[in-house]
């Protein structure tokens, strides 16, 4: 059992079928990936685990580290419980405790400690949980780019930056990036180098238990006029961060924050909402 890392803890009581248990456990994995919370599940049998896993399509192993089957000893506060009478969850700091009880009778006993909070109001009690755990862990949820954003060439990072933001896709929920259009964008970049560009290699490597992925792009350059080899580009996107090394080194880090849909090529120079660099973004290679 992992305790050390919890940092959000889920009650949920009396659910009236196994199904909507596993909803509420398909939403928190696919938010936190395998660590950082814990379930308690009140009221289901260890008979139905092997549905509660067939379900909620969370693997076996983070069900047995991460779910428990009965009450919590405590309730770390802020306490938080879904009710669509609620206060706005978008108006309430991060819980530490969220309980999610179709029954009415555990909340009950918590005390008058407790806050109600609702998300959009629903009158389904599982989607009204599914619509406060997206405020809280989707919309909130802490951006960690491996490393700070930079760029060999301003101009060009920030043109890059947007088309990256334009090739995120979600594919089984994991984020990747189109590579052709990040081919396409790098050959306009190079090209003002006057180099040409031709991609070799595809690649993704997927751990679907860490909810991780490692995506790789080689692609060959040459001469624009004599065609002579000059060497090999590697792009790599992982953890919200994509990297562009060619024969020199690092010629850019592009950190995107697909929740708010922003991507940085420097510090303070970003592309999408707000985009900072609208007057640079005109100026593409």
């Amino acid at each position: 059992m992992v305790e050390d890392d919890v940092e959000l803890h889920v009650v949920i009581a009396s659910p009236p079928d196994v199904f909507d248990a596993a909803v509420l456990l398909r939403v928190l994995y696919t938010a936190l990936g395998s660590r950082g919370w814990r379930a308690y599940i009140i009221g289901l049998g260890g008979k139905q685990l092997h549905r509660l896993v067939v379900d909620s399509r969370v693997p076996a192993r983070v069900v047995r580290e991460r779910v428990s089957l009965g009450a919590p000893e405590d309730h770390p506060e802020p306490v938080y419980v879904v009710d669509n009478r609620g206060e706005p969850a978008w108006l309430l700091e991060t819980p530490s405790t969220i309980v999610v009880d179709y029954s009415g009778f555990y909340a009950r006993g918590l005390g008058e400690a407790v806050r109600r909070v609702r998300g959009a109001g629903l009158p389904s009690q599982t989607y009204e949980a599914v619509g406060v755990f997206y405020e809280f862990l989707v919309r909130r949820r802490s951006w960690a780019p491996q490393g700070e954003p930079w760029s060999v060439d301003p101009r060009s990072g920030l043109y890059l930056a947007r088309k990256s933001l334009e090739a995120l896709k979600v594919f089984d929920n994991f984020f990747l990036v189109e590579p052709s259009t990040i081919v396409y964008t790098l050959r306009r970049v190079y090209m003002r180098e006057g180099v040409l560009l031709d991609p070799k290699r595809y690649r993704v490597d997927v751990d679907p238990v860490d909810g991780h992925a490692r995506q790789e792009i080689e692609v060959e350059a040459y001469t624009r006029h004599s065609l002579r080899p000059r060497g090999t580009i590697r792009i790599v996107f992982s953890g919200f961060t994509l990297e562009v090394s060619d024969w020199r080194g690092l010629r850019y880090r592009i950190t995107l924050d697909p929740f708010h849909r922003t991507a940085c090529a420097a510090p303070g120079l970003c592309a999408g909402a707000g985009e900072q660099g609208r007057r640079l973004l005109e100026e593409q290679p």
